[in-house]
C-alpha cells in the first residue's frame, strides 16, 4: 500500500505504517482499499490520484492492499474493493465501497469534511 502527503511521492503502506501514521493523523487522511485481484481498483486508483489534485492541500493519501494490510483492513471494517474511507486523527468519518468518477470523489470528500449545517425547523404558527 501506499501513503503520499498530497502531490508527493508516496511511501509504502504496511500495517505498522497504517497504525502509527495514517490513524494518528491530525490532517484528513483519504484511504483507498484495493486488491490485486480487483480489476476495478485499477482504474479506481487513477479516479482517486486524479481527485487528489482538487482537493485541500492538507488531505493524504493512503492505499491499503488488503492482501497485505490485513489489520488495517480488519481496523476499517472493509467491506468490499475498491473502497474509500476518510478519517482524521484516529477517527472514521466516512466510508463507502464502489467505484466513483474524481468529481465525485471530491465531493465525497468535501460534503464529509464541511457538512452542511443542519436545517432549521419550522416553527408552527399558533392560530
Amino acid at each position: 500500500g501506499r501513503l503520499r502527503p498530497h502531490r508527493e511521492d508516496r511511501v509504502l503502506m504496511d500495517d505498522a505504517t497504517f497504525h502509527n501514521r495514517v490513524l494518528p493523523s491530525a490532517d484528513p487522511v483519504l484511504i483507498l482499499f484495493t486488491a490485486p485481484w480487483c480489476g476495478p481498483s485499477i482504474f479506481m486508483r487513477e479516479d482517486t490520484e486524479i481527485a487528489m489534485e482538487s482537493l485541500p492541500e492538507n488531505v493524504v493519501l493512503a492505499e491499503v492492499d488488503i492482501e497485505t494490510c490485513p489489520k488495517a483492513t480488519q481496523t476499517m471494517a472493509v467491506k468490499g474493493t475498491p473502497g474509500l474511507a476518510l478519517v482524521q486523527a484516529g477517527k472514521p468519518l466516512a466510508s463507502m465501497v464502489g467505484t466513483l468518477t474524481p468529481e465525485q470523489i471530491v465531493a465525497w470528500v468535501d460534503k464529509t469534511l464541511n457538512p452542511p449545517p443542519p436545517k432549521a425547523k419550522k416553527k408552527k404558527k399558533a392560530d
